[in-house]
């Protein structure tokens, strides 16, 4: 079983519908596909009684769609500020609403926005435990929880 499964599409759902505007067409819980590593990547970190880390990555063509109806700007005129401005606050928006959700005090970090590579990759020590593969007019994105594991020793 996922943790918290349904409940991270029922927030991914309520972002993307009432601040983005947008529609989810298709989620999958708790299977996990080969990484997009042309991804747009978004990530905050969850410290306190629960820790690990909640990911949102998508591609550029998803993602400029999200950045258009932040900043009422068509496509062809965001920056790659803007870009990361965007994914960085979706994935803000995301985590917060999930924070209510995880056990005891938790505390998110700023996001972290990053272009291409492995998602899996980018969050050391950490083990996935929750992932949603949802599509929004057919593009596909990821919704990743991963929850911190021990440092192995040192020799």
């Amino acid at each position: 079983m996922q943790f918290l499964g349904e409940e991270i599409r029922q927030t991914t759902e309520s972002v993307w519908n009432s601040i983005l505007g947008l529609c989810i067409d298709a989620t999958e819980i708790g299977v996990e596909h080969a990484a997009r590593t042309e991804d747009w990547i978004g990530c905050v970190q969850i410290a306190g009684e629960w820790g690990g880390a909640l990911v949102v990555a998508c591609p550029t063509v998803l993602l400029e769609r999200i950045a258009s109806g932040m900043f009422g700007k068509q496509a062809n005129e965001l920056t790659p500020d803007e870009l990361r401005d965007a994914l960085g606050e979706t994935t803000n928006m995301v985590g917060g609403n999930l924070k209510a959700l995880l056990p005891g005090v938790c505390f998110l970090s700023l996001p972290a926005v990053s272009h291409g590579g492995d998602w899996k990759k980018k969050v050391p020590y950490a083990r996935l435990v929750t992932i949603l593969n949802c599509t929004t007019d057919g593009v596909p994105f990821t919704i990743a929880l991963l929850e911190k594991t021990p440092r192995p020793a040192q020799a």
